[in-house]
């Protein structure tokens, strides 16, 4: 299930990178593995970008979430309320309820 991001045992230390003569830094590799373990998608994928006091350049993966999802995110008892009905779909705790046919034809 997506919602939380792996944990590494181990830092992962690649080889050098250069900067190319236009001034870019090549991390596909990295990214690649980045989106693999995050299950996602790499073209879904953008990075924050953060510059530490001793110049150590972190960056951290960021997914996009479409506006209409957004308010999840930002309601916290919205978000718990949808985690605990995954919890509870996943060990089938399931409620039968009625049709919703009569709803679906005023639509």
């Amino acid at each position: 299930m997506k919602g939380t991001a792996p944990k590494r045992s181990t830092t992962h230390r690649a080889s050098p990178v250069v900067v190319d003569s236009r001034r870019r830094v090549c991390l596909a590799k990295l990214a690649d593995e980045v989106a693999k373990a995050l299950g996602e998608d790499i073209r879904n994928l953008s990075f924050e970008v953060t510059l530490s006091a001793d110049l150590q350049i972190l960056l951290t993966p960021l997914v996009a979430v479409p506006a209409r999802e957004a308010w999840l995110w930002r309601n916290p008892e919205a978000r718990a309320s949808v985690w605990r009905g995954m919890e509870q779909a996943k060990r089938k705790e399931l409620a039968a309820l009625r049709s919703f046919a009569s709803h679906a034809q005023k639509l």
